[in-house]
């Protein structure tokens, strides 16, 4: 069975991991903070292999996930695009390598307050893939998008996969569902979002809903709409 893995999420944990994934002992948050690139957070007191030091909270991962072969792979956020976009970096540290996803842009509030869930499985159907990262983020609050990034590990290669989204309010709905080659109705070196919106009125009575279907082919090398 595969599970989200939501009990990795580790900021404000006293054991966080360092941006290169060193394991780091929070001591003391301290009331200072520092802004980098746009995105704010607190500076720490740490020791980092019994040494103290004082970081900035941004070079520490926000979430972690260790896989069974020993490897690590996390996320931290790295700073602000447009408008409420917060930048996160993943990473996967495989032993003395560090291999590094694309910039992934999300949509936040003020600080980073979505639950974030990892899902790792082996890349079955997709050439030449080892693995599919999934990454969802879950902010429970209407108006504001859930969704995940898709991402894939081609040997030392890292590559940004589809990303996609759903929203709920007053009105209406839109859900996803992502297809990808090892499901029952999937395709080879192809991976589906099935989208579903649903319009309502005042007392919740559906008026209409629209679901299409979006494919995103691997060609070996990245990955097309």
């Amino acid at each position: 069975m595969q599970c989200w893995e939501y009990g990795r999420f580790v900021a404000g944990a006293t054991t966080r991991r360092w941006s290169d994934g060193t394991v780091v002992t929070v001591t003391k948050q301290l009331e200072k903070t520092q802004t980098v690139s746009g995105y704010t957070d607190s500076l720490y007191e740490v020791q980092v292999a019994g040494q103290p030091r004082t970081l900035w909270g941004g070079e520490l991962a926000n979430a972690f996930y260790p896989l069974s072969d020993g490897h690590v792979f996390l996320t931290r956020v790295i700073g602000t695009g447009q408008g409420k976009l917060r930048q996160l970096e993943a990473r996967l540290h495989t032993g003395g390598s560090v291999l590094r996803f694309p910039t992934i842009e999300v949509q936040e509030t003020d600080r980073f307050g979505y639950s974030l869930g990892v899902l790792a499985t082996d890349g079955q159907g997709l050439t030449r893939v080892a693995r599919i990262f999934r990454l969802k983020f879950t902010y429970e609050a209407c108006d504001y998008p859930n969704g995940e990034v898709v991402l894939l590990q081609k040997g030392n290669q890292l590559v940004l996969g589809p990303r996609v989204l759903s929203s709920a309010n007053e009105v209406g709905n839109s859900t996803y569902k992502l297809i990808f080659p090892h499901d029952p109705t999937g395709r080879p070196n192809q991976i589906r979002e099935v989208a579903t919106r649903t319009e309502r009125n005042e007392r919740g009575a559906t008026l209409r809903q629209k679901t299409t279907i979006t494919a995103y082919r691997w060609t070996g090398n990245r990955v097309i709409k």
